[in-house]
């Protein structure tokens, strides 16, 4: 995955590759694309590689900097250990989405450890390597509206390019390197 990342001699082949074939939908500027239907993604890969960072970053509490991070992963825990090792299926109550960064140079080099976030009621797990976002979302109810697009358990294997959150993404880094330069 990390090899299909946004890399500092300014390729991204994952992007290339999704945009090798057209859009499932188009909303503006955002566009959401059918990992499934791209024969140069592997896409069950790209769920893995995510479900395997979500699953590390709950193991138990590690050390970043000053910052202890002790992300509970609770009653999924044990289900997403057993889909990483291949014994069940992609774990009932979570989600996965994707988004590819719309961003050019080296504004896609941002790269973020797992951190906890809720919305709409619900706990997610949001990380990213350079120019690609995960969002682990888990919930005893995840509404449909999210799960149409999403990346698992959906049958597409959807993956979005949605450049206002590229925009928030930027602004929260640069609030963070202000904050740290203070």
């Amino acid at each position: 995955m990390l090899e299909h990342s946004y890399r500092s001699d300014g390729t991204f082949k994952f992007r290339d590759i999704l945009f090798r074939c057209p859009p499932a939908c188009e909303e503006g500027e955002n566009r959401v694309y059918a990992g499934a239907q791209n024969p140069g993604l592997d896409m069950d890969k790209v769920i893995y590689f995510a479900a395997s960072i979500v699953w590390r970053s709950g193991a138990g509490p590690w050390r970043r900097d000053d910052r202890v991070i002790d992300i509970d992963l609770g009653k999924y825990k044990e289900p997403l250990r057993r889909f990483l090792l291949g014994a069940d299926g992609f774990p009932a109550g979570t989600l996965l989405h994707t988004w590819v960064s719309s961003a050019e140079g080296p504004a896609l080099a941002v790269c973020h450890q797992p951190e906890e976030h809720r919305f709409d009621g619900m706990r997610a797990i949001k990380f990213a390597v350079p120019g690609i976002n995960f969002r682990w979302t888990v919930a005893s109810h995840i509404p449909e509206r999210y799960m149409a697009y999403g990346t698992a358990p959906a049958d597409g294997q959807f993956v979005a390019v949605v450049p206002d959150l590229d925009r928030e993404d930027h602004a929260r880094m640069l609030r963070l390197l202000w904050n740290r330069a203070m």
